[in-house]
Order: C-alpha cells, then structure tokens, then sequence
C-alpha cells in the first residue's frame, strides 16, 4: 500500500494497520505533480508508534536537495526548501513562463524543481516533512511553522482534519473538523503540547471544512469570524468559537486605532 498527497499521521498508520493483512506493507511516499507525483520512498516499520513519518528517501533518478533561501545545502536537522531534480521533472507551466521561471533553477548545468516544501534530514538520511513555506508565519516577531499546530491539534482522534490561518497581526485561528469536541479541550490540548506563543487565539468547530475540487482545505471558503458571538450556528453546519480570554476586543476608534499600532 502506497500513501501520498496529505501528511501522513500515526493515527492515519494506526487506521490502516487495522484493517490490512498482516503481511501488507505500507510505504509513505511523496511528490507533487510538477515531479509526476512520487520521488521519495519510505517503508513505515508498523510495529512501533511513531511521531513524525519521514517521506523517506530519494526514489532511483531523482536528486534531492535541501537548501536555504541562498540555495546553500543545510546540515542534518536543519530545515530548508527541497529541491527536486531527475527523470520525473516537469517542462513548465504551459504558457506561464512566469511561473516556470519563479520555480526552475538551474544547478551544475541541471533543472531541479523548488517545491516550496520545507524539509530536513535526520541522521539516518530519513527526510521529514515540516510544512509549506508560504504557510510560515510571523507572529509577534517570532516565525511560526502552522503545519507543528496542525499535526498536534490531528493526534486528537476525534478530529479528522484542520487548518490554521494568522487573523490580523497578533492571532492565530484554528478551523477544527469534528462532531465530538469542545473548545476547552482543544485549548487544553494544545496548551499541553505546545509553547505558549503558538496556541490559536480562537478555535473554530465546524461538522465539515469546505474542500477545494482536488480535496484540500479550500481556506478561501473557510467561514468569516464572527467576533461579536461565542456561538454561531447557521443551515449548513454548526460553528462553535471562543476567543481566548488575554484578549479583548477594541470598544471604540480610539481603542482600535491603538489596537491597530
């Protein structure tokens, strides 16, 4: 069995464990579609827990690089952009030489693809999958990785998927699928396993996130906040907030003009 496209989870492994054969063996692999989908392997040893799945390594005529934003290599467990080159790399976008530009470098008279992917390896040569580089964030001068809040808020069973998003300068808002959760235990969760500059200002419980036609997280689509209630409900789903209590909203101009510095 061959997992690809989402981050793999332990609870995900832990699904699919119990409902293949013993003998069946699960490899996670990774790849988008400018590199014909898969150009890293990794066979996931099923009799232990584990964490952090790593994507693996490179799979036979594909290079794998790990660079920083001087396309310099980084050392292991250092974090930079991977970048791809091999068999599998596509020509470019048609008609958007544009695009292909921002993406295709040149290395040693060879194309490799930037895949805005970041990334790093550990000692064993294993690489593992940190997040999107645009979905970095700088929030009250300290650069955050929201991929670190998603897979810690996904080891919680009775959420099926999540996306969090910064909402104004200061704040972090988490969109959390589930019909078997509370906003306290979502907050005490994280609270519990992440540093105190990285919790959600406000948590979001939603019956269904809105998916785009290739089944990601549309987060165009994702519901406005509401900042005036604590219970929202409308036709289509039931939409649960709470805005965390360090922080209070402007009551009038002068207040919001100070807010807003």
């Amino acid at each position: 069995m061959v997992t690809n496209c989402e981050v793999l989870n332990n609870k995900l492994v832990n699904l699919l464990r119990s409902q293949v054969r013993s003998e069946c063996r699960i490899r996670n692999h990774y790849g988008p579609a400018e590199l014909t989908i898969n150009c890293t392997n990794h066979l996931i040893d099923l009799n232990k827990d584990q964490t952090d799945i790593p994507i693996g390594q490179s799979l036979p005529n594909y290079q794998l690089l790990i660079l920083d934003m001087f396309l310099q290599t980084v050392g292991i467990g250092q974090e930079g952009e991977l970048v791809v080159g091999g068999v599998g790399v596509f020509a470019g976008y048609r008609g958007r030489d544009d695009l292909t530009a921002q993406v295709m470098i040149n290395i040693n008279e060879q194309i490799f693809y930037k895949t805005g992917d970041l990334v790093q390896m550990d000692s064993n040569g294993l690489i593992h999958y940190v997040g999107r580089r645009d979905f970095q964030v700088k929030l009250r001068g300290q650069r955050i990785e929201l991929q670190e809040i998603v897979q810690c808020l996904l080891i919680l069973t009775s959420i099926t998927t999540c996306v969090v998003i910064k909402w104004d300068e200061n704040h972090l808002v988490a969109y959390v699928q589930s019909d078997n959760i509370n906003v306290e235990q979502l907050r005490h969760h994280c609270q519990s396993n992440l540093p105190s500059h990285i919790i959600p200002s406000m948590f979001v419980i939603l019956e269904k996130l809105p998916l785009s036609p290739n089944a990601k997280v549309d987060r165009k689509r994702l519901p406005p906040l509401d900042l005036s209630l604590l219970t929202l409900s409308s036709t289509s789903s039931s939409l649960t907030t709470a805005l965390d209590n360090r922080f209070n909203l402007p009551q009038n101009q002068l207040e919001k003009q100070i807010h807003d510095i």
